[in-house]
Formats: structure tokens, C-alpha cells, sequence
């Protein structure tokens, strides 16, 4: 009989804690990068926002700090990783999301990052400064993924990287790389600075959190 109570209380519980999470899902707002054709990816977007919460009226709290460090370390061990699937990748951000209040999540859809604005702001709140060269890399010639990479992003490599160019026309080849060169170098850019953001926005929180 016992066992069969306390069954039942779990069981409560259980419903009770998704009821909990279905309402909070209902009000969370959720970043997208449907807005323009040169917006930061959902991740991006996330980790330039977090930066720049403390110059709002958005600031993180240390209790709430102290409960991203954990995901965000996380998400940095999965973006290093060349293993890592994206479904893992974009739990966590969804997991970073749902932590965050409404209002902070709201404040950073409603800065609308793209490649440019991002930029701006960065250069603007001297982040840039803070980052080192080094970790930003620019790859070293050896068909590694390059530091920052997301797997699975389908950027890196030079123009028609993936594709077998072997008997193609040279000027459709051409075509392709002038293509791939104008559509994803700001990508490429904004992707390599991922890595080292995260760990400038992980110091910032570890700071906040005092920890």
C-alpha cells in the first residue's frame, strides 16, 4: 500500500511539474532568424544577447548566472566536439532559453542581430577587445574544422567545399566559389567568433554568479 502511495505521489508530481513547464513554455518567447537573410544563427543570437544583458535593464541575477554557467560550459563542449549531433546542440539551447526570463529573451529577439548589428554592438561594448586573436583563428590550412566551427553548419573550407568539382565547367566552378565567397564569409566570420564568445560570456557569468 505503501508503495503504491508513494507511486502515486511521483506521479503527481510528475504532472504537476510538466503542467508547471507546458505554462511556462506558453509565455517564453523563443528566438528565430527568419528576420533578415543575413541574421544571426538562434545560438549566436543567444550569446551576443547574453553578453550585452548587462548594459540593459535585463542584468542576470547571480542565482540565475550561477544556472547557466553549467549549459553554457555544456554547449561549449558540444561546439568543440566533432562528434557532437545538432539535436544535442540545440537542446542546450533551448535549455539556456527556458532558464531565462521572459523579458531577457524578449530583449534580445527585439535586438534582431544580424552579421552587421552584431558587429556594432560588440565593437561598442569593447567585447572585442577582450577576445584574443589567437582563440578566434582563422584556420591553418589542414582541413580541420576551425575553432568555433558548429558541426553540422556546412560552413568552413574554401568556396565549393563538399561538392566534387571534377569535370565541371570552370566558370560555372568560378560562379560558385564568387557565390559561396559573397553569401557565407560574414557566416564564416560570425561562426569562428562562437567559441570565444562563449567563453568570454561564461567568465562574465562566472563573475555575476561570484563564483
Amino acid at each position: 500500500m505503501k508503495k503504491q502511495m508513494g507511486l502515486i505521489l511521483i506521479l503527481m508530481l510528475f504532472v504537476s511539474a510538466c503542467s508547471s513547464t507546458g505554462s511556462q513554455e506558453s509565455t517564453q518567447v523563443v528566438l528565430t532568424n527568419d528576420y533578415a537573410e543575413d541574421a544571426l544563427s538562434v545560438e549566436m543570437q543567444l550569446v551576443v544577447g547574453s553578453l550585452i544583458l548587462e548594459e540593459s535593464d535585463q542584468v542576470v541575477n547571480p542565482e540565475l548566472a550561477s544556472s547557466l554557467v553549467p549549459y553554457w560550459k555544456m554547449y561549449l563542449s558540444l561546439a568543440e566536439s566533432d562528434s557532437a549531433a545538432v539535436e544535442e546542440m540545440d537542446a542546450v539551447v533551448s535549455e539556456i532559453q527556458a532558464l531565462m526570463t521572459h523579458d531577457q529573451v524578449s530583449y534580445i529577439a527585439g535586438l534582431q542581430l544580424t552579421q552587421e548589428s552584431m558587429k556594432t554592438l560588440l565593437d561598442d561594448s569593447g567585447i572585442m577587445e577582450q577576445l584574443s586573436m589567437e582563440s578566434i583563428g582563422t584556420g591553418d590550412g589542414t582541413g580541420e574544422r576551425p575553432e568555433g566551427m558548429v558541426p553540422g553548419s556546412g560552413l568552413g573550407g574554401g568556396a565549393g567545399a563538399g561538392v566534387d568539382t571534377e569535370g565541371m565547367d570552370p566558370e560555372l566552378v568560378a560562379t560558385m566559389q564568387a557565390e559561396r565567397e559573397e553569401e557565407g564569409a560574414e557566416s564564416v566570420s560570425a561562426n569562428r567568433l562562437l567559441v570565444p564568445l562563449i567563453e568570454q560570456l561564461i567568465l562574465q557569468l562566472e563573475g555575476i554568479a561570484g563564483s
